[in-house]
C-alpha cells in the first residue's frame, strides 16, 4: 500500500502529538496545605512562590534558582550553594556587634556544646493511604523518647520519579544541620536515611494532637507537565550564584569576604 505525502504528514503529526502527550503526563503534582505546588518528573523537581522559584535536577546534581522580578536565574550544585550559604552567614555574623552576635549564636545553639541525641528510626508497618497514596509509617526516637511519626509514600512510580532527588535533599539537610539552623534530630544520618525509603507525605511531632483535622493532607496527583516546566523561562539572564546567595542574605552584594 502506498501513502501520499499528505497522509504521511498527518501520520507523523499524530505520532508526534501522541508522544508529546505521553511525555507530558509523566509527572506528579503535590499541593500542600498552603497551596504551594511542587512538580516532580523524572528526577526533577520544580517549586515556585511569590517572585521566586527553583528547579532541582537530581540526575545532573544541579539547582536552578529563578527570579521572575529580576528575570534572572542562577545555577550550581547543591554543594556549591551550601558552601556559599555558610560563607554568607559567617560574613553577616562578623558584621554584628558582639552582643547581637552572642544573642544570635545562643539562639542557634552554637554555644550549647551538648552532644547530639541518639536517633533511632523504627518501622511501624503499613500506614494506610495518605493523599491517595499507600504509605509505610516510621517512628523516630531521640534518646529513647518519641520525637516524630512519619508517613512515607511507597508508590513505585512516585519513587521512580523522586529517587534521583534524594541525594540533593540529603546535602541540604547536612548543610542546614551544620549551620545549626535545624533540629539535630532531623540532620542526623538516621533521620536522613528516610529519604532513601520513600517520600514524606505526612508527619506528626510527638505531643501533637492525635486527631487530624480534615483537609490537612497534601494533594498528590498525576498530571501533564511539559518539558518547558523544568527549563529556564525564555528571556531570563544568567546571574552569578554568589550574587544570588548574598542577595538572599539581606541584600549583600556578594563581593564581601
Amino acid at each position: 500500500m502506498r501513502y501520499t505525502v499528505a497522509q504521511l504528514a498527518i501520520g507523523f503529526a499524530v505520532l508526534s502529538f501522541a508522544l508529546q502527550i505521553a511525555v507530558a503526563q509523566n509527572a506528579w503534582k503535590i499541593t500542600d496545605q498552603s497551596g504551594e505546588v511542587t512538580l516532580i518528573s523524572n528526577g526533577r523537581l520544580k517549586q515556585s512562590w511569590a517572585e521566586d522559584g527553583l528547579i532541582m535536577d537530581g540526575k545532573k546534581n544541579q539547582i536552578l534558582f529563578l527570579s521572575s522580578k529580576k528575570k534572572a536565574y542562577a545555577k550550581g550544585t547543591p554543594e556549591e550553594y551550601c558552601k556559599l550559604m555558610k560563607e554568607a552567614q559567617e560574613t553577616m555574623m562578623a558584621k554584628l556587634p558582639p552582643d547581637q552576635r552572642a544573642a544570635v549564636e545562643g539562639m542557634y545553639g552554637k554555644k550549647q556544646g551538648g552532644k547530639a541525641p541518639k536517633v533511632v528510626v523504627k518501622a511501624q508497618g503499613a500506614g494506610g493511604k495518605v493523599s491517595g497514596l499507600q504509605t509505610e509509617k516510621y517512628a523516630v526516637y531521640a534518646d529513647n523518647e518519641l520525637y516524630e511519626e512519619v508517613w512515607l509514600a511507597t508508590d513505585p512510580d512516585f519513587l521512580k520519579h523522586f529517587k534521583p532527588l534524594a541525594s540533593i535533599f540529603r546535602v541540604f539537610s547536612e548543610c542546614v544541620g551544620s549551620m545549626a539552623l535545624k533540629d539535630p534530630v532531623e540532620s542526623s544520618k538516621e533521620y536522613m536515611n528516610l529519604y532513601e525509603m520513600g517520600i514524606e507525605v505526612k508527619a506528626r511531632k510527638a505531643g501533637s494532637e492525635a486527631k487530624e483535622e480534615p483537609g490537612k493532607e497534601a494533594i498528590v496527583e498525576r498530571v501533564a507537565a511539559a518539558e518547558a516546566e523544568f527549563a529556564v523561562p525564555p528571556g531570563y539572564m544568567n546571574m552569578d550564584l554568589r550574587t544570588f546567595v548574598y542577595g538572599q542574605m539581606g541584600g549583600m552584594d556578594g563581593n564581601e569576604q
